[in-house]
């Protein structure tokens, strides 16, 4: 179904095209959007980032259905086309088949246009696929359910085989489509009211007053999703540090970490400071402020990390630049609990990050799985005897989750207390996460 955008310029579709071939070569989707957005400032140009902003992310979180679909009008396969010209025909594809405001022929117009720098013969390619695209594009179906299950999925959701079998490994058959439907969907704003400035009552009739909607979530308390916001840092409270951004599945899966009032934890992997931040929080209301070392090995992301907690007034909270891989003599049974939320294949963020669908590949996940597991050998001797250490991450794949979760407590003296997989449906609005909390034992 087509969204609602705007008729838009060549300039800002080849803004577009250099946000997506940016990707191609290993960037990260959203910092070369931002790259791009910087450079047409003011308030007179929102249309103008709205449109590169929606473009972008829907000709990403399309590309294998746009493929699947250009694949049966195009002379060669969109596996074999120079990167340019496929973006190319992906963005119009997108703006014909998802973006209401754009009538066709512009969208063929400007891409013809966009082709032009690879030559006459690139500009008679494009163009000839766009108008056979156009006059077949209503007989154009889906894969048949009922003959190949998994092939529908992944063409109708335009998600990785791989990341459709992990999801149907998870949840079975029967409710794989709801959660891919989930992980489709626009991603909601979560933020978590810092207490220690404000109360929740309080940051509530703020939010509300400024017209903002705002909805209480039982399963996390002090979370609120939040609706007709405009820009995060603009929304009241913000530069006041009376809330940070925090997504309902993180914050609901920390509860059950037992966070002692008064006590010490050490956030091996912490920047930029989400977990950090609510472990102090959650031992300040349970009745006293601890001490939390928030730690990493980027000196970058401790900046901002630093910046963070100065925001939002958190004194307790220290950064240390250091590796999570590498354990510290000097932490050796200091610590009442250790985070460690590791790197990750991060396919539960599949909503606010499409382009994970093509960057991450499933012996990129498997690959990881050695590192987050000396991660978590490093980790562990930080703990006291009784300590708790929470391992998480931002991904639904079995082996990085639930085999790690296996293997710690198999070859570690620790007993598992918790264990979550959070998904997105049409009941959980969070993203993909998992939590672990594991008891040391002696």
């Amino acid at each position: 179904m087509k969204t609602a955008s705007t008729v838009s310029t060549a300039f800002e579709r080849g803004m577009v095209l250099a946000v997506l071939t940016a990707v191609s070569g290993g960037a990260m989707a959203d910092q070369a959007l931002h790259r791009q957005l910087l450079a047409i400032p003011g308030p007179d140009m929102a249309q103008a980032r709205r449109f590169i902003s929606r473009l972008t992310r829907t000709t990403l979180e399309r590309t294998i259905t746009l493929d699947f679909f250009l694949d049966k009008v195009a002379k060669r396969p969109m596996r074999s086309q120079k990167p340019d010209i496929a973006w190319i025909l992906r963005m119009a594809a997108a703006q014909i088949l998802y973006m209401d405001s754009v009538p066709d022929a512009a969208a063929v117009h400007e891409a013809v246009n966009l082709a032009g720098g690879e030559g006459a013969g690139a500009k008679a390619f494009v163009n000839g696929t766009l108008r056979s695209f156009l006059r077949q594009k209503e007989s154009f179906a889906y894969p048949d359910r009922k003959e190949n299950a998994d092939r529908y999925l992944q063409i109708r959701y335009s998600v990785p085989a791989w990341i459709v079998q992990e999801v149907i490994r998870l949840t079975g058959r029967d409710r794989a489509e709801e959660v891919l439907a989930a992980f489709e969907r626009e991603a909601p704003l979560f933020i978590r009211v810092n207490t220690a400035r404000i109360s929740a009552g309080a940051l509530e009739r703020k939010l509300m007053a400024a017209g903002m909607r705002v909805y209480r979530r039982p399963e996390a308390e002090g979370i609120f999703l939040v609706e007709d916001f405009g820009l995060v840092d603009g929304i009241p409270g913000f530069a006041e540090g009376e809330f940070y951004v925090q997504d309902l599945s993180s914050a609901a899966a920390y509860r059950a970490a037992g966070f002692l009032p008064g006590g010490s934890v050490l956030d091996v992997c912490g920047a930029p400071g989400g977990k950090s931040v609510q472990a102090a929080l959650l031992m300040r209301e349970a009745g006293a402020a601890g001490k939390v070392q928030c730690c990493d090995i980027s000196e970058k992301r401790l900046e901002r990390t630093a910046d963070n907690v100065r925001r939002l007034g958190l004194s307790e909270i220290t950064v240390r630049q250091h590796s999570a891989a590498e354990s510290c003599a000097a932490d050796e049974k200091m610590y009442d609990t250790v985070i460690a939320d590791v790197p990750c294949s991060g396919i539960g963020d599949l909503r606010r990050k499409p382009d994970i669908k093509l960057r991450v590949r499933h012996t990129d996940s498997r690959a990881l799985v050695p590192v987050q597991r000396k991660i978590l050998a490093a980790s562990f001797p930080a703990l006291k005897p009784g300590g708790r250490l929470v391992y998480s991450t931002c991904t639904i794949a079995h082996a990085e989750n639930q085999g790690n979760a296996s293997w710690f407590e198999e070859h570690f003296p620790v007993k598992k207390r918790f264990e979550k997989l959070y998904l997105p449906t049409d009941k959980w609005p969070g993203d993909g996460f998992y939590a672990a909390v594991f008891e040391r034992i002696c």
